[in-house]
């Protein structure tokens, strides 16, 4: 029996924000050749970490690679993006070091015992009785973990521009449709609540060095202590000089990691958003065979789209074909990305 098709929580999420930047992806089943600096520093970080736990995890049995290999990895394909990319990125490599640098600092004495990184979790849809689809539904979970209290968690990893509030948390449903798949993949396996892992995708600022030498001690400053200290021993300048500085960033670091846990969601409101799942999942369906897909054509969506080019030329009447061969290549492939 050939194996079933397959979907997951990003796929019914692309296709909920824009049907057509789903066809392209999941349908057409092609990417840009480089990635956007967002999702590349997202990508790297989440790599980093997910080193750093298999080691800690394994200890002296693990013999794959450490989070600095993983950067060196990146950096080698990074330096394969065209120059005015790199300059207009800026130096990614350098800023997923700082920021991971950080969350080493912050999280020294980490509570948090792990035992699993990047858990597969598949459930055949098709067996579910009512509501049933013919495909599997497939995830992964960044993280399991014990806590000091032996409380069991489910851990999500997010590297954004910003710290989400309690608001921006309603709309984030992963975790809640990975408990429900977790719970029918492993039914004795308790688990007691969710947590996401959040970092900024920025590294501190460094203080400006001014015309006199002397740093800079705006008030509006995005920086840490360290990096502030680390600043002024660089600049071999007098630390007393800056005592003011340091205590105003006095546990801005904080700013810059947080983690929140949440207890298990209720049994109501996972039935509802897994009921929400199904839905979109089951109108995906019926675009497999490459029924016409609706553009959203929200500002919101098409300002970060990877797919805009191509979109664009094809509302317009241009040339899409020669922009698909020379923008973007088959997902799946190797390439500087």
């Amino acid at each position: 029996m050939p194996p079933k098709e397959h979907i997951s929580f990003s796929e019914v999420n692309s296709y909920r924000r824009c049907q057509k930047a789903w066809w392209y992806r999941y349908f057409l089943k092609i990417k840009r050749k480089f990635k956007g600096v967002r999702l590349l520093r997202g990508e790297i970080l989440h790599e980093m970490l997910n080193a750093y736990v298999e080691n800690k995890i394994n200890g002296r049995n693990y013999d794959g690679p450490d989070p600095w290999d993983v950067l060196e990895t990146y950096s080698e394909e990074y330096a394969a993006y065209f120059e005015e990319e790199r300059d207009m990125h800026g130096d990614i490599i350098g800023d997923c070091g700082m920021i991971f640098e950080g969350y080493l600092r912050k999280y020294r004495k980490d509570p948090l015992t792990y035992e699993a990184t990047e858990i597969k979790i598949e459930v055949d849809l098709s067996k579910l009785g009512s509501g049933a689809l013919p495909v599997m539904f497939i995830g992964f979970i960044d993280k399991i973990a014990r806590d000091v209290h032996d409380r069991r968690w489910l851990i999500d990893h997010k590297f954004m521009k910003s710290i989400p509030t309690a608001d921006d948390r309603f709309a984030e449903l992963q975790l809640l449709l990975y408990v429900w798949a977790y719970g029918m993949m492993e039914p004795k396996e308790k688990i007691d609540g969710i947590c996401w892992d959040y970092g900024k995708a920025k590294a501190p600022t460094e203080p400006e060095v001014l015309k006199n030498g002397e740093l800079s001690k705006r008030k509006n400053l995005d920086c840490d202590p360290y990096t502030y200290l680390k600043t002024i021993r660089r600049e071999n300048l007098d630390a007393t000089q800056y005592v003011d500085m340091l205590e105003m960033l006095e546990g801005k670091e904080d700013t810059f990691f947080e983690r929140v846990f949440l207890p298990k969601p209720s049994t109501d409101m996972i039935i509802e958003v897994v009921n929400d799942f199904l839905q979109s999942a089951a109108e995906i369906q019926t675009k497999r065979d490459g029924a016409h897909c609706a553009r959203s054509m929200s500002s919101f969506n098409c300002n970060t789209c990877e797919y805009r080019t191509i979109c664009e030329a094809e509302v317009r009447g241009l040339d899409s074909d020669f922009i698909m061969k020379s923008e973007y290549v088959e997902r799946g492939s190797h390439h500087a990305s």
